[in-house]
């Protein structure tokens, strides 16, 4: 994290390691998660403001897919995601974070934001993390959790066996659903790396209100 700097990343400012105070000291985010976010009614959140986080999210794993080893952040999440003041996201919690290699480690994350290939321990890319990537359009798009009220390890043989995904809403922008389902694809080798991800989100027009 000491030498991770982008402004989609959270900023690493220092930490204690002497007992019994091990900390970590990162920039402050009022804000707290993206799912705190998401889930707070009392904020108004125009599809401009949630096409902005989105935008914000694909720069911050763009920056660290973009390293000449990629860096898997391997449990992208809403709640993973803190938001500042000014409703930017930035990237957190590198406890499961990984550079690419021939052999990744099986069943790393969480069950309702894992892809397919990841839940049945198959070799996998950068492009677990754009699937993650999908279902968090998803939580921006319906501020719902994603599979309420179903267990993970059910979501996760679902996934796998019934290519479960969460139910789109018709007041969806249609851009925005297509690149969520884009993103979720069961083909890794069809979702986008994020840099197209960056490129389709810059497109889109929506009324600042």
């Amino acid at each position: 994290m000491e030498s991770i700097r982008h402004p989609n990343i959270v900023l690493f400012m220092g930490s204690c390691t002497k007992l019994p105070h091990l900390s970590i000291v990162l920039e402050f985010c009022p804000y707290k998660s993206l799912w705190n976010l998401l889930h707070n009614k009392k904020v108004n959140l125009s599809w401009e403001k949630r096409r902005r986080i989105a935008l914000g999210i694909a720069q911050g794993m763009n920056y660290l897919h973009s390293f000449p080893v990629p860096v898997l952040h391997r449990d992208l999440k809403s709640l993973n995601i803190l938001i500042d003041e000014g409703l930017v996201p930035k990237i957190a919690d590198f406890g499961w974070t990984r550079l690419k290699s021939k052999k990744m480690t099986k069943k790393i994350g969480t069950f309702q934001w894992m892809a397919p290939e990841v839940l049945t321990t198959q070799d996998y890319t950068e492009k677990a993390d754009v699937f993650s990537y999908g279902i968090i359009l998803w939580e921006i798009a319906s501020r719902k959790p994603p599979y309420k009220n179903i267990s993970g390890i059910t979501v996760a043989t679902r996934v796998v066996s019934n290519n479960l995904r969460p139910p789109i809403d018709e007041s969806f922008p249609k851009e925005f659903t297509e690149l969520m389902v884009k993103c979720w694809d069961r083909n890794p080798e069809n979702r986008p790396r994020f840099k197209e991800v960056i490129h389709i989100l810059n497109l889109m027009k929506f009324s600042k209100s």
